[in-house]
């Protein structure tokens, strides 16, 4: 895992008959409920803590660290 000011990079290992759409709403919800579990003022002042987008690739097998040239390299 990696964290950026406005966004992160997770490895995520699924089995393929599991839709994308399904394991990102459920990374989006659970940590959604723990930081306004954590942070009250969220609920408050935010009506929603992420947006609905996401952006996913498939890279098949391969490790975090032959991947951190990659990322650096994007976000550049």
């Amino acid at each position: 895992m990696e964290v950026m000011p406005d966004h992160v990079h997770l490895f995520v290992k699924s089995n393929p008959i599991i839709p994308v759409h399904h394991i990102v709403s459920q990374f989006k919800g659970y940590s959604s409920r723990v930081l306004r579990d954590e942070f009250p003022w969220l609920r408050s002042r935010l009506p929603s803590l992420w947006t609905h987008s996401y952006y996913c690739e498939s890279i098949g097998h391969i490790s975090d660290k032959d991947n951190q040239g990659s990322y650096r390299s994007i976000d550049r």
